[in-house]
C-alpha cells in the first residue's frame, strides 16, 4: 500500500503534523471527532518557546509561518510576582542566576510567543481546510492492523485504510486506549478553573497594575490549602492586521487558571469528580475568591460568561512506561503524556510532532521510524512530566525537590479514596 498518514485529533500537535507532512509531500488526512471545527471552546493562552518554536518553524511553510507570528499576542518575559490575595503585598520574585540560566537554556535562544490557541487553530487549519486534508465528525471506534497496513473505523459506519496511525486525540485518547489499554492516566487530586476576563476600563480601574506587566501569581494563603490564581494579560498589538487577513481577532484579555487541591473548593476528596456546567464554574469562582482583595477578586467577578471551565489534573507518572513499536499505530501530545500544570503541554506535542515527521521525511522504514520517535519522546517528556510536578508543588507551597511528589501525591489520593470507600461499606 502506498504510503498514507491516518492523523486522529485536530489538537495543535495533530494540525503541526499535518502541516509537516503537507511541507514534505506525505500524504495525510485529519480526522477531528467535533463536528465542526468551533463546536467548542478551545482554550485560552499558551506560551510556545525553545523546543516548541524549533518544531513549528520546521513544520509550517513560509505563508503559514507568517501568520502565525502575525496572530501572536504580545510577549512579555519577566519575573513573575507573588500577589496576595487577601493584602496589599505585592513581592517580586527573582529567579536568580541558576533560575536565568534555566530559563535561556529553555527557550534554546529563540524566541518566545504568546498565543492564542483559539487563532493559532485557525491559522492551522486554513491552509489544511482548503485542501481537503481535514474531516469532521469523525469519531473512532477501532482500527485494526492489516498485513500492508491499517483500516480506521469510525461511528458513523466509514472507514479508512492507511499505512500509519497517529493517535493525537488528546488525554482520553481512544487511540490510546485500545493500543495501551493499562496504561497509567492517574488523577493527581488536583483541580482548576479555567477563565478569561475581557480587559476593559471598568476592570483596569480596579485592578493590581502588577498585573498589566506580563504573567503574574495571585496566592491565597488564608486556610491550609493553598490557593493559586496564575494569569496573564494577552494583548494584540496587531489587531487591525490580523482582521485584514480574514482573522477574527478576539479582544484583549486576562488569561487566568485557579488550581487548588479539591477540598479548598468544598468539594468531596472521595466522591466521583464531578462534571460542572460553565455557568457552575463560574460560581465557584465566585465562592473560591469570596476573600480576596477587590483588586485581585474583580478578575473573577467580571469573567466572559460561558467562558469558565472546571477540570481535574490527571498526568501520567513521571517515568513513561515502555511498550513495543509498532510499525503502524503511535501516539502524539497529551494521548502519550498528559502532564500537571506547567505550561510546556502544548510544546512538547509541537516537539513530538516535529520529530515524527522529520523521522518520516528521512524515507525509513515505518516502524524503525516510530521506535525512534518514541524512544526519544519518552525520554524527553519523562523529565518534562517530572517537572511539571515540582511546578505543581510549588503551587501550594509544597518542598518539590524531585519528580516522585507526584507519584505520592497520587498515592494520598488513592489512599482517601479507599478509605472513603471503606467508610461506606
Amino acid at each position: 500500500m502506498p504510503t498514507h498518514i491516518i492523523i486522529v485529533g485536530a489538537g495543535m500537535g495533530g494540525l503541526a503534523l499535518a502541516h509537516g507532512l503537507r511541507k514534505h509531500n506525505i500524504p495525510f488526512h485529519l480526522y477531528e471527532r467535533d463536528a465542526t471545527k468551533d463546536s467548542r471552546a478551545q482554550g485560552y493562552r499558551i506560551r510556545n518557546g525553545g523546543e516548541g518554536v524549533s518544531a513549528l518553524q520546521y513544520l509550517l511553510d513560509d505563508e503559514t509561518w507568517r501568520l502565525f507570528e502575525l496572530t501572536c499576542a504580545d510577549m512579555k518575559v519577566a519575573p513573575i510576582p507573588e500577589i496576595d490575595a487577601v493584602n496589599d503585598s505585592v513581592e517580586a520574585v527573582e529567579m536568580g542566576p541558576k533560575g536565568n540560566e534555566a530559563r535561556k537554556d529553555f527557550w534554546k535562544g529563540l524566541t518566545p510567543y504568546t498565543v492564542d490557541r483559539t487563532m493559532f487553530r485557525e491559522v492551522l487549519l486554513r491552509g489544511l481546510e482548503a485542501d481537503g486534508h481535514v474531516s469532521y465528525g469523525k469519531v473512532l471506534d477501532r482500527y485494526e492492523v492489516k498485513e500492508d497496513g491499517i483500516v480506521t473505523y469510525f461511528t458513523d459506519g466509514t472507514s479508512k485504510s492507511g499505512t500509519l496511525l497517529v493517535g493525537a486525540d488528546g488525554a482520553n485518547s481512544a487511540v490510546r486506549q485500545q493500543l495501551l489499554p493499562k496504561y497509567p492516566y492517574l488523577d493527581t487530586g488536583g483541580r482548576c478553573l479555567w477563565g478569561k476576563t475581557p480587559i476593559t476600563p471598568d476592570l483596569l480601574d480596579t485592578l493590581e497594575p502588577t498585573i498589566m506587566q506580563g504573567m503574574s501569581a495571585v496566592k491565597d494563603r488564608s486556610n491550609d490549602s493553598m490557593m493559586t490564581m496564575v494569569l496573564e494579560p494577552v494583548i494584540f498589538t496587531r489587531r487591525e492586521q490580523v482582521r485584514s487577513e480574514g482573522f477574527d481577532c478576539p479582544g484583549d484579555y486576562l488569561y487566568w487558571v485557579i488550581a487548588m487541591p479539591p477540598e479548598a473548593m468544598g468539594l468531596s476528596t472521595t466522591d466521583p469528580v464531578p462534571r460542572l456546567t460553565y455557568a457552575e464554574a463560574e460560581q465557584l469562582a465566585l465562592k473560591v475568591s469570596e476573600d480576596w482583595l477587590p483588586s485581585r477578586r474583580c478578575i473573577v467577578q467580571k469573567q466572559a460568561p460561558g467562558q469558565t471551565a472546571f477540570m481535574p489534573i490527571y498526568s501520567c507518572p513521571a517515568e513513561l512506561p515502555t511498550w513495543s513499536p509498532s510499525d503502524r499505530v503511535t501516539l502524539l501530545g497529551d494521548a502519550v503524556h498528559l502532564s500537571g500544570p506547567s505550561g510546556s503541554g502544548a510544546i512538547t506535542a509541537l516537539r513530538d510532532a516535529g520529530l515524527l515527521c522529520r523521522l518520516l521525511a528521512q524515507g525509513r522504514p515505518t516502524k524503525e521510524a516510530v521506535a525512534e520517535y518514541e524512544q526519544d519522546m519518552r525520554e524527553y517528556a519523562s523529565g518534562i512530566i517530572g517537572t511539571s510536578w515540582k511546578v505543581w508543588g510549588a503551587l501550594f507551597g509544597k518542598e518539590a525537590r524531585d519528580s516522585n511528589l507526584g507519584e505520592l501525591m497520587m498515592k494520598l489520593r488513592q489512599k482517601r479514596t479507599q478509605e472513603g470507600a471503606e467508610r461506606s461499606a
